[in-house]
């Protein structure tokens, strides 16, 4: 066997390997130029997001540290440029540089990836904010810190990108659910579908019932003053009466056809009378009648509660729009109640019910706040979530160097 040619050697410290044929100096020295050029990045993306809310109105105030969606595909990025697991990605403010913590929903460089990053600020109109999206420097520093995105009173964030449960909690509370609801019927676990933005999860198929998603009893979801839900729900063709969650009591309810449409949020003390009715161990916080729910898909929908210090009021929203009614009640309250009451968080299900209460629908993203959010903040959510405020057909983007193959660590073919 012949010895190795110094080119061959040189060639096999810079590309590990001593597999190359018809080295030459000059190719060399081109490969290894390409190679260091892999230390910086390959591609810049100017972003520019719009402060608006569904239908490209402008919001009426600026909104601060907003997490909002990235959807990536093969026509707005070079997937052949970023590394396998998506790290080698960085997402800044444009005008000041900020580095923006993101969270990786899911990853799919043959189709669509979703991305989570949180905007420092977004004022309202066209230039809500810009921001730079760079990729393709296979040694960038992995400071990935996915539950940052979630730090602006956030206590439980669930996109049901696994599939099936358990599902992980995106926040740092780490509330991910553990085991299901448990019920004398043995209830069958959700199944995964395909949802409005990623991977969603459906309680009911054929009018079976499925049992709940259980989180365990916490300190961040405890003595809550105010509180925010927002959820992305398909609530199916005909389930009646059903429970998005159910909380310390609390919970809040959906009803649709064939029954009236609605949307309730509503304390039970489960402390019945001998002889009461169910009906009557119930304090109505809001009645959204007329909720416009109906069976026809995926609808984007939010409660807020305002809290004591605020007068209790309770708002709700659907697609972004805030709805009328024609019994909403205020609660002055704590929503930490009797100590003989459940402290678990249920999603999906009101345990307390039975297995009559599970949606017999689909839930996709879900979120609990400990804050009140604006009507503004859930306005855009909504048109972020249909991806109408990032405006990819103007950005700007830049290829910053020749990029190799990436897929092979070890190939020096440029593409």
């Amino acid at each position: 066997m012949s010895r190795p040619t110094r080119c061959a050697i040189l060639a096999s410290l810079v590309f590990g390997t001593l597999g190359l044929s018809g080295c030459s100096v000059s190719g060399l020295f081109d490969s290894i130029a390409l190679r260091l050029g892999e230390f910086s990045w390959a591609y810049e993306v100017i972003l520019p997001v719009s402060g608006v809310d569904s239908s490209g109105a402008p919001l009426s105030s600026a909104e601060e540290y907003v997490p909002i969606p990235l959807f990536l595909t093969s026509d707005r990025v070079d997937y052949g440029a970023i590394r396998r697991d998506g790290l080698d990605i960085e997402i800044s403010e444009a005008t000041t540089g900020e580095r923006l913590p993101f969270e990786i929903e899911s990853w799919d460089s043959e189709g669509r990836s979703i991305l989570w990053v949180r905007v420092p600020r977004v004022d309202p109109g066209d230039d809500g904010a810009l921001l730079r999206l760079t990729y393709g420097r296979w040694d960038a520093p992995e400071e990935y810190t996915p539950q940052e995105v979630w730090s602006n009173g956030y206590v439980a964030v669930y996109h049901f990108a696994e599939g099936v449960p358990p599902f992980r909690d995106s926040t740092s509370f780490e509330n991910h659910t553990t085991t299901m609801v448990s019920d004398p019927d043995e209830l069958s676990a959700p199944d995964s579908i395909d949802g409005f933005v990623g991977k969603g999860v459906t309680f009911a198929t054929n009018n079976a019932q499925f049992a709940g998603l259980r989180v365990p009893s916490s300190p961040s979801l405890s003595n809550m003053e105010a509180i925010t839900a927002e959820f992305i729900t398909d609530p199916g063709d005909d389930f009646g009466s059903s429970f998005l969650f159910f909380k310390n009591g609390v919970r809040l309810r959906l009803q649709v056809p064939p029954g009236s449409d609605m949307l309730k949020f509503e304390q039970n003390f489960q402390t019945i009378p001998a002889g009461a009715e169910a009906s009557q161990d119930r304090d109505m916080f809001a009645e959204f009648r007329d909720y416009g729910l109906g069976s026809d898909g995926w609808k984007i929908g939010a409660v807020v509660w305002n809290g004591s210090s605020s007068g209790g009021e309770v708002r709700s929203f659907r697609n972004g729009i805030e709805r009328g009614d024609t019994n909403r009640n205020s609660f002055a309250g704590s929503l930490e109640l009797e100590s003989n009451v459940d402290f678990d968080l249920i999603i999906g299900n009101g345990e307390a019910w039975g297995a009559g209460r599970s949606i017999n629908g689909s839930l996709d993203e879900f979120r609990l706040s400990n804050v009140p959010r604006s009507s503004d903040w859930v306005a855009f959510q909504a048109a972020a979530l249909q991806d109408r405020v990032v405006d990819w057909d103007e950005a700007e983007v830049t290829q910053l160097r020749e990029v190799l193959d990436s897929s092979s660590l070890n190939s020096n073919t440029i593409r």
